[in-house]
């Protein structure tokens, strides 16, 4: 599927469509600059409607440019998914044609793009604040880490690792006022 001169007349089209193309290629985006409606209309005579989000939009893929290292670069002391893709589509309004339009776009990924990488991107294994809140209530239960994967897994279809369940539970017990974080003096 192809953007470029595709035509949108809200913010939510695009978005729809963007969500359509990322379940379908098993990618996912992230804005990499952008100019709101507010913005843009301080600086112009030209005004765009206030239901759109922004007037000009850049979407990179989440492993778009290079991971930048501290210090001399022997050990990364953070993690990154930046691979060198450059996948992107730049969406802007159209004075002309009262909507957005996709101007340029490159689709050509430099990384796979299957089922089994696609929901261990960290977009996928977010949960939603509903799922956050029936979580919390799960953790005051104290259950074994094995159990709540296998729960997390079946019930809401998230792909995670042990090490992201500790993360969450411990997440979930200082939120809750079970476990009060370990400070040192």
């Amino acid at each position: 599927m192809a953007f470029v001169f595709n035509f949108y007349s809200t913010f939510t089209d695009f978005e729809n469509d963007l969500s359509f193309y990322q379940k379908n290629n098993h990618c996912c985006f992230r804005i990499q600059s952008s100019d709101t409606v507010e913005k843009t209309n301080k600086r112009t005579k030209w005004q765009i409607p206030e239901d759109f989000k922004y007037s000009r939009c850049v979407f990179v893929c989440t492993h778009f440019g290079e991971h930048r290292y501290c210090g001399k670069g022997i050990k990364s002391n953070t993690k990154s998914s930046a691979t060198g893709c450059k996948v992107f589509l730049h969406l802007a309004y159209d004075y002309a044609l009262r909507g957005l339009v996709v101007r340029k776009q490159f689709l050509e990924h430099n990384h796979p793009t299957n089922p089994d990488t696609y929901v261990h991107e960290l977009r996928n294994k977010r949960l939603t604040p509903g799922q956050r809140q029936e979580l919390k209530e799960i953790v005051q239960l104290q259950p074994v880490n094995e159990k709540l994967l296998s729960l997390l897994r079946n019930k809401y279809g998230k792909v995670l690792s042990l090490k992201d369940v500790r993360h969450l539970k411990s997440q979930c017990e200082f939120h809750c006022g079970l476990a009060t974080p370990s400070v040192d003096t």
